[in-house]
């Protein structure tokens, strides 16, 4: 008897699991849209056409305004301890050097506002000694490549104190500049990695501590792997994104079938989504991370509606948009958003995070729901700690919350 309860406890145990939590979005702190000195953006309008960037390290965030160009470093409760400016577009910032400030919480900080030529900035990574990483576009340093483009993206270091230490381009420091950066990060190894998009592929470089180049991979569609049994899908990349361990890429893929309909018509159907791992180290794709099926919703146990028949017609049942993957924790643990199919023409704002063990078990799933009425929101940001955060723009402010 006492084993039967023990097995339905487990059994009740592992159902809690499935079920979705609700987060309450808990509110970090808040910026106002602006052009202050603790402030970002000017006005919703430029700040939409030009994003900031945001990144997260040690219980500090790090934001990078592309408007005003400036960089500032803050608190989880929204003090803003280091501002790293152009002087010619922020002439109201004046810098600062090693000033004490007392948080709410009795916290001692060592403000620091400085002052540099910062020029049209994007991206935005920091290094686990505080170095701080991001794109300049220095407008007196611009080479013509047929078939390429200007190259004029350099990525600046500076130490946690705000003094510029070198910058990087494609063979190291001192070199010439990339031109068509797409993300920075740093490895537990405290290596810089950076993602280029060219025209014949995307290039993964690798840099050490000290700005040597330690690799340079190239990725291309046609290496991904393919089984004999999937020789007939169209495979492409849906997205690659750098990842927190040393030498690994994580590299989404597409596989869709194509047929004809009707003599004439081409359907094509998303079959699955694989996750692979490619090894900086090998030049291989060395494993499966995750495999994303479709998932399908039946529009006939939905109570008819108007809205409905006029956003989907006669059809039954609708694929939902694929879970998208968002990151993995230091327990090796997997984040994928699921987004819902929207069965209203509102702007939709309701989500779930998903997370999975290394064995692909799903162990947890959080519904998230953004406010109504705002402008706008971002992805879901997961750093190695397995702390997950999101912002919003309402009400000319940036909402910074806590998801996990």
């Amino acid at each position: 008897m006492k084993k039967n309860y023990f097995i339905i406890f487990l059994l009740l145990l592992n159902l809690s699991c499935l079920l979705k939590e609700k987060s309450e979005l808990k509110p970090l702190f808040s910026i106002k849209i602006g052009f202050g000195t603790n402030e970002i953006g000017g006005s919703f309008e430029r700040l939409n056409n030009k994003m900031f960037k945001v990144t997260y390290k040690d219980g500090f965030f790090y934001i990078l305004d592309p408007i005003n160009n400036k960089i500032m470093k803050v608190t989880e409760k929204g003090e803003v301890i280091f501002i790293l400016f152009n002087g010619l577009d922020n002439p109201h910032i004046k810098e600062v050097n090693l000033q004490k400030t007392e948080t709410e919480d009795f916290v001692i900080y060592t403000k620091l506002y400085r002052n540099f030529k910062i020029i049209d900035p994007v991206l935005l990574e920091v290094d686990n000694k505080k170095n701080i990483y991001f794109i300049n576009r220095d407008p007196e340093y611009k080479k013509m490549f047929e078939n390429i483009g200007i190259k004029d993206q350099l990525i600046l270091k500076f130490d946690s104190n705000g003094n510029f230490l070198n910058f990087i381009g494609t063979d190291g420091i001192n070199s010439d500049p990339f031109s068509a950066i797409t993300e920075l990060k740093v490895d537990n190894g405290n290596n810089l990695i950076v993602k280029e998009n060219l025209d014949d592929g995307i290039y993964i470089y690798k840099f050490s501590e000290d700005g040597k180049l330690l690799k340079k991979a190239r990725l291309i569609k046609e290496d991904i792997p393919v089984l004999s049994s999937e020789m007939e899908y169209t495979v492409d990349f849906v997205d690659i994104k750098l990842s927190d361990f040393e030498d690994e890429v994580y590299v989404i893929c597409q596989f869709i079938k194509s047929s004809i309909e009707n003599f004439s018509i081409i359907r094509y159907e998303t079959m699955y989504e694989k996750i692979f791992v490619y090894s900086l180290r090998s030049n291989k794709y060395e494993k499966i991370l995750f495999k994303v099926n479709p998932e399908f919703m039946d529009l006939t146990k939905i109570s008819e509606n108007r809205t409905i028949k006029s956003l989907y017609g006669d059809n039954k049942m609708i694929m939902k948009p694929m879970k998208e993957f968002i990151g993995v924790d230091l327990d090796s643990n997997i984040y994928l958003k699921d987004s819902e199919l929207p069965l209203t023409s509102a702007v939709f704002n309701k989500f779930s995070l998903n997370i999975y063990d290394f064995s692909g078990r799903n162990i947890r799933n959080i519904e998230v729901t953004y406010p109504e009425g705002i402008d706008y929101f971002s992805n879901f940001s997961v750093v190695k700690s397995g702390f997950v955060y999101s912002y919003y723009l309402k009400n000319g402010e940036i909402v910074f919350v806590k998801i996990k």
